[in-house]
């Protein structure tokens, strides 16, 4: 039998983990969400993936631990023509067990009959060992944007082009723009889709028309 880990034990498992984390200063913005400052420009940032479907009943939580660099983020909800939102997403991040001694996926696993706290503390250890540290090092936009380069990390184009934007690296920014258009057109080669029929063709060439005309740029 395919047993999925039951509404009450997600409930109760991250109710645990909220608690401890908040124990060292973590804010729960919303489920599964969590933050703290940093500095003024910076947050750090906690998203607690679940695992429910494992065919055991149990729940897996890999945290993913980030930071979000504010004034980079304002200003990309500017030019995608969106409100900026206080805490989403995170500009860069990766899985705590990777930013751990065994530099590899990890998760905790919450029972119908084991202690949630206990886990949720080791959890929350890992997470004042190794992922503040982390978020206190990405303090800084220049910091930000190399994490942003590793291997491994979560971070998107649009994050990169207006991070170059902002450390005064415009031909840089110039060249990602590049090449995110020879990859589009290459995948529109490939497949036989009008460039013009994906969305998110149309959304790239409205950020890059508004950072044009931000920037000056012809």
């Amino acid at each position: 039998m395919n047993r999925r880990a039951s509404r009450q034990l997600i409930d109760s498992a991250e109710k645990a983990v909220e608690q401890e984390l908040g124990r060292i200063d973590f804010a729960r913005r919303r489920a599964g969400i969590l933050t703290i400052p940093v500095n003024e420009d910076v947050i750090g940032w906690v998203g607690l993936n679940r695992g429910v479907a494992y065919g055991d009943s149990m729940l897996r939580i890999n945290p993913m631990t980030g930071v979000r660099h504010q004034p980079l983020e304002r200003f990309i909800a500017e030019l995608h023509g969106e409100r900026f939102h206080a805490y989403l997403p995170a500009t860069t991040g990766m899985q705590l067990g990777y930013l751990m001694l065994e530099q590899r996926y990890v998760q905790w696993v919450f029972g119908e009959d084991t202690d949630h706290h206990e886990t949720a503390r080791t959890l929350a250890e890992a997470m004042r060992a190794y992922g503040i540290p982390f978020m206190q090092a990405n303090g800084t936009l220049g910091a930000v944007y190399e994490t942003m380069r590793q291997p491994g990390t979560s971070k998107d184009d649009y994050s990169i082009i207006a991070a170059l934007v902002m450390l005064g690296r415009p031909e840089e920014a110039k060249a990602v723009i590049q090449k995110e258009l020879k990859e589009q057109a290459q995948f529109c080669a490939d497949t036989g889709i009008r460039r013009d029929d994906i969305p998110a063709c149309e959304q790239f060439d409205r950020f890059v028309a508004n950072l044009c005309r931000h920037e000056g740029w012809k």
